[in-house]
């Protein structure tokens, strides 16, 4: 049923506190409700720290309900040593068979799709075809079909 006009409102749940970062002397800190939490960048530390630090405030954003899980790969380069920090470990790299498993597809799909481009974002590395987790499950929800019958299940009679 649709309505105009009408603005429902939101289910009773606390505002999203703040989240504030501030640069001190030798880091950030970072405030996020009542969580103060402080990232020490020093010389051959920035990438790190700042990767530790939108992990954090990634964290503080999934911790609330309106919002929900906020998944997120992070990748920082320091500009001034070349040093990336990033948030993919290599247990998140799947080969294609795991990422096959892990969509319920055979593997000569998997490479059908990433032939025609149709598949999850993939890495071609020393010749080697490695997928992110996060990719592959981002596709996955990404591709969820949900399916709504003439009726709701209340409505049967």
């Amino acid at each position: 049923m649709h309505t105009t006009g009408k603005i429902e409102p939101l289910p009773d749940v606390s505002p999203l506190s703040p989240i504030t970062i501030h640069p001190v002397e030798n880091g950030l800190i970072l405030e996020a409700g009542q969580k103060r939490r402080v990232f020490e960048v020093g010389p051959g530390r920035r990438a790190e720290a700042v990767r530790d630090l939108l992990r954090a405030v990634q964290t503080a954003l999934s911790d609330h309900p309106c919002i929900g899980v906020v998944e997120a790969r992070i990748e920082v380069r320091d500009g001034q040593t070349d040093q990336v920090a990033t948030t993919a470990m290599l247990d998140d790299m799947l080969d294609t068979d795991d990422a096959a498993r892990r969509l319920g597809v055979s593997k000569r799909t998997m490479e059908t799709m990433r032939a025609k481009g149709t598949g999850p974002a993939y890495h071609e590395i020393g010749g080697s075809i490695r997928y992110l987790l996060g990719d592959v499950e981002a596709w996955r929800r990404l591709h969820r079909v949900t399916t709504h019958g003439g009726q709701d299940r209340g409505d049967v009679a």
